[in-house]
């Protein structure tokens, strides 16, 4: 008989494991870039068009709405309509930003077309949802040698984003980190990014209120194909080497994938270099 378990990321009894293997998803393949990075995130707009529901905080008294408060919400249908076209919106929003650098791109005579490493939604505490999305920048000695074209896709990226986010329904860019930031090795921020996702280490790891919100988009984390290509880190394969480990403990049958499948999975499980996984004889 054959054992079924929910890979639901909203459910009690996996979201923990969910998180886990998305902040390894994350780690593993931004430690891949081997350059630095830098987080810039996508804000819901003000109280203009998100207004405060001053009923579920009257109690308060004369105050300061603030969401960190965790009492001051934004006026449920209003808030709930603008979180289910926000997916849709950053898509296309993303969508034109990387056309509009890759352009920028070419018109310096660069031909190399570039893409971000990795975004993730997080639910606010007023109740919107925002992005926080990682970009590359590159090595300090490609910005020695002027080489930098990650560097520079990424600052026409950003600057599009910011140029555009309102035209799609979002606030601001905060692009302070870009702009006047130090970009930081790729992986402390893909770390930094996993902590909006789960708090703490080992046994004393909680995940936070955006992996259990059924408002977050289904897609919570996006990371570049480019990289998992590399890396074969995804989740499919996370939840593979599992079943592999207990395969090996005999409690599970011997799993039946295509032999490249298998070699990418004995990667992911036991942290081998990828180049290792070669065609079939």
């Amino acid at each position: 008989m054959k054992a079924w378990r929910c890979q639901r990321r909203t459910c009690p009894g996996y979201a923990e494991t969910w998180a886990k293997d998305t902040r390894r998803r994350l780690l593993d393949n931004l430690d891949a870039y081997k350059g630095r990075a830098v987080m810039v995130t996508l804000t819901p707009p003000g109280t203009d068009r998100l207004p405060w529901d001053e009923s579920v905080c009257r109690h308060l008294g004369p105050h300061k709405h603030d969401g960190r408060n965790g009492v001051c919400k934004i006026v449920a249908h209003v808030c709930d309509a603008w979180n289910e076209t926000a997916p849709e919106r950053a898509t296309e929003l993303n969508r034109v930003a990387k056309l509009r650098a890759d352009r920028a791109l070419a018109r310096l005579g660069i031909g190399e077309k570039r893409g971000k490493l990795a975004h993730a939604w997080e639910h606010q505490g007023r109740g919107a949802l925002h992005m926080h999305i990682i970009v590359p920048m590159g090595t300090e000695e490609q910005d020695a040698w002027g080489t930098n074209i990650d560097a520079r896709w990424s600052r026409f990226y950003v600057g599009a984003l910011d140029e555009l986010a309102l035209v799609y329904g979002f606030g601001f860019i905060d692009d302070h980190p870009i702009n006047a930031g130090k970009p930081r090795p790729a992986r402390e921020a893909a770390a930094y990014l996993s902590s909006y996702l789960i708090s703490g280490k080992a046994e004393k790891a909680t995940i936070t209120e955006t992996v259990r919100s059924r408002v977050v988009p289904s897609v919570v984390v996006y990371v570049s194909r480019k990289l998992t290509a590399r890396t074969f880190c995804t989740m499919r394969n996370l939840r593979r080497a599992r079943r592999v480990f207990m395969w090996n403990c005999g409690k599970v049958e011997e799993p039946t994938w295509p032999y490249l499948e298998l070699l990418q999975v004995l990667v992911v499980l036991h942290r081998l270099p990828p180049a290792l996984v070669t065609r079939a004889p």
